[in-house]
């Protein structure tokens, strides 16, 4: 059935991140330090999944919100960051995939091409080099025993192994854990029957996930009690919180997804894992009797000062920067091929015996097979990421689109395009691409009040769908709003142009659009758009292109 395409929201994927983790206060425990409050941050993380009003700055808001909630746990940075740093990471990916990769897929199947082409593999490599850092300062001998105890979920939740793991430390059983009863305190032994009930409810997963207030409430009572040492107690608070994540994520996965997709993103992100430690322990192994055969003596003395954590994290670093380059070579290769192939067929109408899907895969395999390098687990993702194309029902919507940006360029007639964008019910898949070419179309005729009515409503369906072409609607919509008349001294356009450069500043999280998206205040932006709206006035008869129009107005200053 032909739905909206679209990828989620950077407001869905920060308010999934809230809810995994449980850093939302409940009514009676304030831990964790948020100054908004617990029921407002639940209505606030629904208006912010959905991006209304100032969606930049609430954005910022939760954003930094949560930063301080997770840094507020603990005294070591180190832990914090070990939390922190990876969603980070996360939403550093899922950017690039949004606004490079146009999407035909309703929103659940977007998540579904996002946990399978982006996110397992960068889940991957987080989880590698963040259990690596945590092992060399942190300890890596007092972590749960399973490998892959953060993956379980039917036979025991992440959660409920990460209790049992800290009854074990501590060689207590579950009563007597929680048994805080002091008749000095006068401790109430009701309160020991309510955390053991819920202790209890978690570890089953037959109830609601609680908020992590409650879960340290309970185990900071016991903690306290049986006098565990602050780092120890950091260390259980650590992996409550990844186990209160990994059990959210997992459950989601099974209610949203069927069982035979959930074992196999399961099954792939254990396989990955293993690949990748192998690739690291050949790496470190080359570069040890390289390193032993080329130190002397004063820089093995200046090693031994530098100490062997950090020298870890360096070896870590640089074979992740490694996996970087051949990820990047591989790829570069790959698109050779593909244009050799496209330039093939379209040659005297050259029939290949086998697909491109079969050549590329073939090449894989060759390398795989050849390659002596350390290189296994970045293979392996260009082997399972490179699918033969499956959605055939989508070609003519897809095929459509591509038209309606050859329609912009003047290369297709509007009218055959536009029966056919019906036909194939477009209207329902890319609502926004019919207004933002007749906004286009208007804007040509220096219609420019039906212009701006058309980029509006292109506005309201077009983000997260339409990949590398996002900054090009952006910039086509900030002309349109310097375009308009100013009416009886007022100047028109403002509240639009102020809208879409927001946009793409919020796009703008990890530096994917050029140094104009840099944000500024309404005074600055206000200027910047006086400035810009004379300027239009007084090239716009000559220059109707707005690809030229957007580089002369937006970027010369910061082309070199």
């Amino acid at each position: 059935m032909l739905a909206l395409a679209q990828f989620p929201s950077q407001g869905d994927l920060l308010k999934f991140i809230y809810n995994a983790t449980g850093i939302i206060p409940s009514k009676k425990y304030f831990i964790v330090d948020t100054e908004i409050d617990g029921k407002s941050l639940h209505k606030s993380l629904e208006r912010l999944a959905k991006e209304e009003g100032d969606f930049l700055k609430h954005f910022e808001q939760h954003a930094n919100e949560f930063r301080s909630a997770i840094h507020g746990l603990f005294a070591n940075d180190m832990y914090s960051n070990t939390l922190h740093d990876p969603l980070v990471e996360l939403f550093q990916i899922y950017t690039q995939t949004v606004l490079t990769d146009h999407t035909y897929l309703e929103k659940k199947r977007s998540l579904s091409y996002l946990i399978h082409n982006t996110f397992l593999q960068r889940a991957t490599i987080s989880i590698f080099k963040y259990q690596q850092y945590y092992s060399a300062f942190l300890d890596a001998s007092f972590s749960p025993n399973d490998s892959f105890w953060y993956l379980g979920y039917k036979d025991i939740t992440p959660l409920a192994c990460v209790v049992k793991w800290i009854y074990d430390c501590e060689k207590k059983s579950q009563a007597e854990f929680h048994n805080t009863f002091c008749e000095k305190y006068g401790e109430d032994l009701d309160q020991i029957e309510k955390d053991l009930a819920n202790v209890n409810n978690w570890a089953s997963s037959t109830v609601k996930l609680p908020a992590f207030s409650n879960i340290l409430d309970v185990f900071d009572r016991a903690f306290k009690f049986h006098n565990i040492e602050e780092d120890r107690r950091h260390k259980y608070i650590f992996f409550l919180l990844i186990a209160r994540f990994a059990t959210y994520c997992l459950k989601i996965l099974h209610e949203k997804y069927e069982r035979e997709d959930v074992s196999s993103i399961l099954k792939k992100i254990k396989n990955y894992l293993v690949l990748l430690n192998k690739d690291y322990k050949q790496f470190c192994s080359i570069i040890e009797d390289n390193r032993c055969s080329k130190l002397t003596n004063a820089e093995k003395e200046i090693e031994r000062d530098v100490g062997g954590g950090w020298l870890k994290i360096h070896n870590v670093d640089f074979f992740l920067d490694k996996c970087e380059k051949v990820q990047i070579d591989i790829a570069y290769n790959l698109n050779k091929i593909q244009s050799k192939y496209i330039e093939d067929s379209l040659k005297n109408n050259y029939a290949h015996g086998k697909t491109l899907y079969k050549i590329h895969q073939k090449v894989l395999e060759r390398l795989n097979i050849n390659s002596t390098a350390p290189d296994k687990f970045i293979i392996k993702c260009f082997q399972d990421t490179l699918v033969p194309f499956n959605d055939r029902g989508y070609i003519k919507n897809i095929g459509n689109c591509i038209y309606g940006y050859d329609v912009m360029k003047g290369k297709y007639n509007y009218q055959s395009w536009l029966k056919e964008y019906y036909k194939v019910g477009n209207d329902r898949v890319y609502p926004w691409l019919v207004h933002w070419i007749d906004g286009m179309r208007f804007f040509q005729k220096t219609e420019f009040e039906k212009a701006l009515i058309e980029m509006q409503q292109a506005f309201k369906t077009i983000r997260y769908v339409a990949g590398s072409k996002q900054q090009r609607f952006i910039e086509d919509y900030m002309i349109v709003a310097l375009a308009q008349a100013n009416k009886s001294g007022n100047i028109q356009g403002w509240k639009d142009f102020k809208l879409a450069f927001k946009w793409g500043v919020f796009m703008n999280n990890f530096d994917a659009f050029p140094e104009f998206y840099s944000d500024k205040n309404d005074e600055e932006l206000r200027t910047i758009f006086k400035e810009n709206k004379k300027a239009f006035k007084s090239c716009s008869t000559s220059i109707m292109d707005t690809r030229l129009l957007a580089k002369l107005l937006f970027h010369w200053k910061y082309d070199t």
